[in-house]
């Protein structure tokens, strides 16, 4: 295989992917070998990163979790600056779920708007756990390995890490209802009208907000009427996450207090 045919294959938008989209076998689609090595890889990525990652106080976290956020955004501009040879322009700023977040999310990480976070631990959350189990066309669409299939493969994976961080850095208080609330309705609903509204200027499917086509089962419903199916789901998704890792969180932060304290006790022994 010379350079040109491995750039071609592995890395460039050339006659491979553009010719034998409709022509790739099964293989290359959910639950292949593909998917199943990158969603172990980095299932393995996020298990040690929490694991490592146990003891450190909220500042030090914070700081780590900013080095995730801006490994996310400049991978979210390798994406857009791929389809014209690495070159960037706004025409490939996707509005489906999964791009909105890894663009919009790190920005406001990076800029600490702590506000914003119950509705990006939903966002973060669902996108990268949901491509991560069924990545529809991830593999299908590059024909396998490919740096494009790569990348968004450790997108969602960070998009996960990033869900499970934020749960740890701003534990969610239920008492605080309203500022919970308000959250994930201002931002799923930025979301929703971003996406309707471009996909009707672009003629694009951003978030099926045009048709189910391609959604198992939802699929079968005719639109616009799986709107009125997807969006209250997806909207009250964001609520049963916030009520399970209130209940997670009870327990995993007393066990990493207990775990500092008893590290904090070990270093005065030894003084």
């Amino acid at each position: 295989m010379t350079f040109e045919e491995f750039y071609d294959r592995y890395i460039g938008f050339g006659e491979y992917l553009k010719n034998n989209l409709d022509s790739r076998p099964t293989t290359f689609g959910v639950f292949s070998v593909y998917h199943f090595v990158m969603t172990l890889i980095m299932t393995l990525f996020i298990i040690a990163f929490c694991y490592l990652t146990r003891k450190n106080n909220r500042v030090i976290l914070e700081k780590k979790m900013r080095g995730i956020a801006w490994v996310m955004f400049v991978l979210e501009l390798i994406r857009m600056s791929w389809f014209r040879t690495f070159r960037p322009d706004t025409y490939f700023i996707r509005f489906d779920w999964c791009n909105m977040v890894c663009l919009i999310m790190p920005i406001c990480i990076i800029l600490r708007l702590r506000k914003t976070y119950p509705f990006f631990m939903g966002a973060a959350f669902w996108g990268g756990a949901g491509v991560m189990v069924y990545p529809l066309w991830v593999f299908r669409d590059y024909g396998g390995f490919h740096l494009m299939s790569i990348q968004s493969m450790i997108s969602h994976g960070l998009m996960l890490l990033t869900s499970i961080t934020l749960m740890r850095l701003s534990p969610i208080n239920l008492k605080r209802k309203k500022e919970i609330f308000l959250s994930i309705t201002i931002g799923f609903s930025i979301m929703v009208v971003l996406a309707l509204t471009f996909s009707l200027i672009r003629n694009v499917n951003y978030m099926a907000m045009l048709s189910p086509e391609g959604l198992p089962i939802i699929e079968k419903i005719k639109a616009p009427y799986h709107l009125l199916l997807i969006i209250p789901a997806e909207y009250a998704g964001f609520f049963v996450l916030a009520y399970v890792y209130s209940l997670f969180q009870k327990k995993f932060l007393a066990n990493e207090r207990e775990a500092i304290s008893n590290d904090l006790q070990e270093s005065c022994a030894t003084v």
